[in-house]
């Protein structure tokens, strides 16, 4: 049997997800943003070059990328999981904190995501324990002080959290959380952020 078809270097970022999320004019994606949110905040905060690519166009050999969402870099190594995606583009793209402390609070904020867009966009959520989520974001705001959840600067953790926070089923418990409503307003002025809801694509199917 031949070895399995690598993907060759490239000077784009190829991100892989459903069907639905193929490229249409100036629009990179169509459909939904879905588990790709934050890699689309983040390659437009940058301002890297990148495309959407259907399901079928991944690579026969992933690295250790199993499913979709998954991202081929430019070196031509394929990276797969959501959040770890967010952290890997972060870390090329100058989009991650610098203090090792920081890093270690933006890595758990980045994971925080994974589970809240699994329990309060995918499904519902108990008010209790959205709160407590809420409570973490919070924490991670009065501790850096700079009104970023990780360090002094806007990073891959504030990117890949927006979609989540602002999201209809959620954005109404931040407002016992002054620093985290002071946060949506403020990421929702950044390049990233500002780019991909100009869009108009909803975060899940059926315009939810």
């Amino acid at each position: 049997m031949p070895p399995a078809k690598k993907a060759k270097p490239s000077p784009k970022y190829c991100i892989y997800y459903h069907a639905g999320m193929q490229s249409k004019g100036s629009i990179p994606i169509q459909g939904f943003q879905g588990r790709i949110h934050g890699a689309l905040r983040i390659l437009e905060q940058s301002g890297a070059d990148y495309e959407v690519l259907p399901v079928a166009d991944m690579p026969e050999n992933r690295d250790a990328a199993f499913v979709v969402p998954a991202v081929t870099l430019p070196s031509g190594v394929t990276v797969g999981q959501s959040t770890t995606i967010c952290q890997v583009l972060g870390k090329i793209l100058n989009l991650s904190p610098t203090n090792p402390d920081d890093e270690a609070v933006a890595l758990t904020v980045n994971e925080n995501n994974g589970d809240l867009f699994g329990e309060a966009i995918m499904k519902d959520c108990a008010d209790d324990r959205l709160a407590k989520w809420l409570a973490t974001y919070e924490a991670a705001l009065e501790r850096s002080g700079s009104g970023y959840l990780a360090g002094a600067a806007v990073s891959y953790a504030d990117l890949s959290s927006y979609a989540v926070i602002s999201h209809t089923k959620v954005i109404d418990a931040t407002k016992s959380f002054p620093l985290l409503t002071k946060w949506i307003g403020m990421m929702k002025e950044t390049k990233g952020c500002k780019t991909v809801e100009s869009w108009g694509i909803p975060l899940m199917p059926g315009g939810k």
